[in-house]
């Protein structure tokens, strides 16, 4: 059996998992310290990976996988500039950093071929 995949949809599936993956590790706990060091507590960690999770899972719903781009734009945005800003670069927080870079450009490709697709604007883009 092979699988032929195209880039979109190889772009959609890592943007999806480095949504998914992160995301429950967040609900999980596993980062306890992260909430510490960006100032704020560890129920906003919960929701920021129930935020993450849904924007994965919604970008293998056709209807919705525009929105879902857009929220993992914002998401990894966010990463991005959480390590530039507080985080740092050091020891785990270098890969932590890379992992939000490459799902950033995976959530702009994936929102760049959808465009098209959005509710209000999408026709006029």
């Amino acid at each position: 059996m092979k699988f032929k995949f195209s880039k979109k949809e190889i772009s959609k599936i890592i943007s999806a998992l480095l949504l998914i993956f992160p995301g429950l590790s967040k609900i999980e706990g596993v980062n306890e310290y992260l909430p510490f060091l960006l100032n704020f507590d560890s129920s906003s960690s919960f929701g920021l990976g129930a935020v993450e999770i849904s924007a994965g899972l919604m970008l293998f719903y056709k209807k919705l996988a525009v929105i879902a781009a857009g929220a993992g734009v914002l998401l990894f945005s966010g990463g991005v500039l959480a390590h530039i800003n507080q985080l740092g670069f050091q020891d785990e927080m270098a890969m932590l950093f890379s992992i939000s870079v490459i799902g950033l450009i995976s959530s702009l490709v994936v929102f760049w071929n959808l465009k098209k697709e959005l509710p209000v604007i999408g026709r006029f883009v």
